[in-house]
């Protein structure tokens, strides 16, 4: 872009109020600014190393959830960042130039994490994610991984399967999050392939990663 006249820099001058957003692997400054990634490489080096999460052992490699979860992540950091800029610029009629670097916005997924080791020492690993995610449930034709079971998604799965002691220890807060769903789900998981689990379990509004 500075080779042809349109980086932030040059264009500024012509309009004070631009706002011009970078999105990239790793940022435009720091040592990794030059190097090219897929998303395979910018989700491992910012999120993958805690996926799939309750992995029974660290015997094989780290998984990327399907999709693009990485791309995802990157392009909501930008349009959250960009609105944050917009409204700046409705208060000082100035723009600004947003840096996105896709590996700080997965680490940022992984705020609570990232962060706990430099202040406790702690390493976490996929062997054990504590949070409101079910783990691995194993189908006919492969795997789906419960994302995210808290609230009214535990609530609703726990009805769905009709787990009505579990849904009492919900509702008086003993249990908390999803950790022991997963092996109430493997049964019934072992009957289906990925696919109908998935939209079943979607039209209950609780959500997976296949």
């Amino acid at each position: 872009m500075r080779s042809l006249g349109l980086d932030y820099d040059s264009l500024r001058g012509i309009n004070p109020g631009l706002i011009q957003t970078s999105i990239t692997p790793f940022g435009q400054t720091g040592s990794y600014r030059d190097y090219k990634a897929y998303h395979l490489n910018t989700y491992h080096s910012g999120l993958g190393y805690v996926t799939p999460g309750n992995a029974p052992s660290l015997d094989k490699e780290p998984l990327k959830t399907g999709g693009f979860v990485g791309e995802y992540a990157a392009g909501l950091t930008a349009a959250v960042a960009i609105m944050a800029a917009l409204y700046w610029k409705g208060k000082t009629g100035r723009g600004q130039f947003i840096d996105i670097s896709k590996q700080e916005a997965l680490i940022n997924l992984q705020r609570v994490r990232a962060v706990t080791y430099p202040n406790s020492g702690k390493v976490f690993t996929r062997l054990a994610v504590v949070s409101g995610t079910g783990g691995l449930i194993e189908c006919k034709d492969g795997y789906v991984f419960i994302a995210s079971i808290m609230g009214r998604s535990l609530v609703n799965v726990i009805l769905i399967f009709g787990l009505t002691v579990l849904l009492m220890l919900v509702l008086s807060g003993i249990v908390k999050h999803a950790g022991l769903i997963a092996p109430l789900l493997i049964p019934f998981g072992a009957l289906m392939i990925r696919w109908l689990l998935l939209h079943f379990l979607y039209r209950h509004r609780v959500f997976l990663k296949v």
